[in-house]
């Protein structure tokens, strides 16, 4: 049965993150479909989460409005858990559609790159650096929109040399100055080289480096000037990505002359929304302290005193926040062809579909004994066509995924699968196992979505 908090109706899960769980939500005034991220208060144990999600919730406040940025709606709080109310990206995150495409023509990525400069400029012009700039923080909309989320790792900084102390990041998309040193570093030139390597993986369907030191040979040979691009990359890509790539984040192209670079302008006007030269719309003073009723270390478990007995839904006033560190939120996967929301039964595009003349009693059985098969814990409601598996993956994580199984006129059915929690990395490399298996369990078959991973 459906949840209500304040006017959302609270639905199916979208995916889990460190603090909570993700969940379509419905406007019951309007009936727009949402996304609710829902942060259980008793995970928030340490001074650090409690900060991390207060900022979270500042930063989106602070970019809402931008049409490349994920747009928060609402914040609401009751005894035991805090709403984040959403934009729903129902799209999936372009991750998943470099891994189905194998990688874009250059004229689909600068269609991409040109929104990622929009949104990111935007958060330059407002001082907030993001700090994980990544495929799988890049979430598709309605039409392609792109947009920018997951500020979990971002920060604020007052005038464009100010320095940061924090080195964090994803190892792949880190800049140099942030994986090489403990040294203090400026904010933009990082978000710079994390797009320049977002941009090669669009067009060359691959990582440039492992990581940004000299222990990869890859950046070893950028460094020494011997790097070699693939060859299908143009000369002026090529020249883009290089002055991207530059190891001195002092020397390193800016977001501004990026966007007047003939790649990224082509045959139309650069689109820039305004840098760090732009003072006038800076952050609030950074010593400002946000004030929130419950969200305080000491009283985080649900057994704290001072809560309500019968939970009570506010709005949570963020005006007047500053600074900023928030939560990383694994979101939604994608798939390359289209697919019915309603034969599929997924809020957001599943990884790949597949269809079937055999029963859907049959196929969840099989899939059951398939994945307990490879290790993982599963769970199936037959009544609603649902399985749930759970497994550890290499690296010692947590890899959930989600399969609905649904009956078709004919007698057949449809099949979907997508991640709900876990590194997008290793659910590919996971897939590219399970998917022949299941390609063979289900025989007669219609694919659509994801062939690579």
């Amino acid at each position: 049965m459906a949840k209500t908090v304040g006017k959302y109706e609270i639905n199916r899960l979208l995916g889990e993150g460190q603090f909570g769980k993700v969940k379509e939500a419905v406007d019951l005034e309007t009936g727009t479909r949402l996304a609710c991220k829902i942060i259980k208060k008793s995970a928030i144990k340490t001074k650090k989460d409690v900060e991390t999600v207060k900022k979270e919730v500042a930063f989106m406040k602070q970019l809402n409005g931008h049409d490349n940025i994920l747009n928060m709606y609402d914040v609401l709080e009751d005894s035991e858990k805090l709403y984040l109310v959403l934009e729903l990206a129902a799209g999936g995150d372009l991750f998943d559609k470099i891994i189905n495409t194998g990688g874009f023509s250059e004229d689909a990525a600068r269609s991409y790159f040109k929104q990622v400069l929009s949104g990111l400029s935007y958060c330059h012009s407002k001082g907030i650096i993001h700090r994980d700039m990544k495929p799988e923080n890049l979430l598709l909309g309605d039409k392609e929109l792109l947009k920018i989320s997951d500020f979990g790792l971002s920060n604020v900084i007052l005038t464009p040399n100010q320095l940061l102390e924090t080195h964090c990041g994803s190892e792949k998309y880190a800049a140099p100055e942030v994986m090489q040193t403990t040294d203090p570093y400026v904010g933009p030139p990082v978000d710079v080289w994390s797009t320049g390597v977002i941009l090669y993986i669009m067009v060359g369907g691959a990582f440039p480096f492992v990581e940004a030191t000299m222990n990869c040979e890859l950046y070893s040979a950028l460094v020494a000037g011997k790097f070699e691009f693939p060859k299908h990359f143009s000369p002026d890509l090529v020249d883009l990505l290089l002055k991207m790539f530059v190891p001195n984040p002092s020397e390193r192209i800016t977001l501004d002359e990026i966007a007047k670079h003939r790649w990224v302008v082509g045959d139309a006007p650069p689109v820039f929304d305004g840098g760090l030269d732009d003072i006038s719309s800076m952050p609030m003073d950074m010593e400002e302290e946000p004030v929130y009723r419950t969200l305080d270390p000491d009283i985080m478990s649900v057994d704290a005193g001072g809560f309500e007995e019968e939970p009570v839904y506010r709005s949570v006033d963020v005006d007047g926040m500053g600074a900023a560190d928030s939560m990383a939120l694994p979101m939604m996967k994608s798939a390359s062809a289209p697919c019915d929301d309603n034969m599929c039964g997924f809020a957001i595009k599943p990884t790949f579909t597949l269809t079937t003349s055999r029963t859907a009693s049959k196929v969840l059985a099989d899939l059951k004994a398939m994945f307990e098969e490879k290790g993982a814990s599963v769970k199936i409601k037959e009544e609603k066509g649902q399985l749930k598996a759970e497994s550890k993956t290499p690296s010692g994580g947590d890899m959930k995924v989600k399969v609905l199984v649904q009956t078709k006129e004919d007698g057949g059915c449809q099949l979907g699968i997508m991640r709900v929690k876990g590194s997008s990395l290793e659910y590919c490399n996971m897939m590219q196992h399970m998917r022949p298996l299941m390609l063979d369990l289900c025989n007669d078959v219609l694919v659509t979505g994801c062939d690579k991973c």
